[in-house]
């Protein structure tokens, strides 16, 4: 195993008109103090914002010359999904098999903390596992309804994946060895192919499950107890819309665990 003063951090994010809290993100990001690692850079894909996204990413490139800021910008919108697999491709030809690198991929949108990077990277570091998942339960901050759908969906995707311990569904925010970028990004486009076929349809949501089940087999789990950013209750037809598409995933999750085409 690497030393772990070698390591540098690889920050993804998918943006949607997300000027307000991107520029509280980014500029935690480039505040943090790491035991054994640093920020090396940060990928922002957005995903055809009609706000001031961009604008952000290049006042914070500005402000942060010493940081290795990328920008991809979608041409129309295509979901969160596309941008992470678009954003690890990024990724890829910037790392350009260099090793000692770690992924991060987390959200814009003020859901993930960027202060918990530090407990999230620590058991990759220390080679005890290949990706490790922060799972942050919010309780009621969000609202009673959001936390017990999340509570539920998270018990049912534990499940898929052959562990319960999962708080809430499907977290994006997740680190794991570059080493396997290029392996993670097979499988994702692999990911997707079966997701058309299956459903007859193009995937948006599902790279974050996608990847955990890459990686099922060598996966800590890490409940963090901070909150979001910002507080954002989300209306009952898009927590219907979120749990009817996750139900979808985990039917995939099995087949391909079972299939084991990687």
């Amino acid at each position: 195993m690497t030393s772990p003063s070698s390591w540098n951090i690889l920050v993804v994010m998918p943006a949607y008109n997300q000027e307000k809290t991107l520029p509280i993100v980014l500029e935690k990001i480039s505040k943090l103090k790491l035991s054994g690692a640093a920020v090396y850079g940060v990928v922002v894909v957005d995903d055809a914002s009609t706000d001031n996204t961009r604008r952000v990413l290049e006042n914070f490139k500005k402000k942060n010359k010493n940081m290795n800021s990328h920008y991809v910008r979608q041409r129309i919108n295509v979901g969160p999904s596309q941008c992470i697999l678009d954003g690890f491709r990024e990724a890829e030809k910037i790392i350009h098999a260099r090793n000692n690198f770690i992924i991060v991929r987390m959200d814009s949108d003020g859901d993930h903390d960027p202060s918990d990077i530090a407990k999230l990277i620590l058991p990759v570091i220390n080679g005890n596992v290949r990706a490790v998942v922060g799972d942050t339960s919010y309780g009621l901050s969000n609202g009673i309804i959001d936390a017990i759908s999340n509570r539920i969906l998270g018990i049912m995707q534990g499940t898929a994946l052959s562990t319960a311990k999962f708080k809430q569904v499907s977290p994006g925010f997740l680190a794991f060895d570059a080493e396997y970028l290029s392996e993670v990004i097979k499988f994702r486009e692999k990911y997707q192919e079966e997701y058309k076929k299956r459903y007859n349809a193009r995937d948006r949501f599902g790279v974050d499950l996608s990847t955990l089940t890459f990686f099922h087999n060598s996966l800590e789990i890490i409940h963090l107890q901070t909150k979001p950013l910002v507080k954002g209750r989300r209306p009952l037809s898009k927590i219907y819309a979120q749990g009817k598409e996750v139900l979808k995933h985990f039917k995939l999750i099995k087949h391909l665990k079972n299939k084991r085409f990687r």
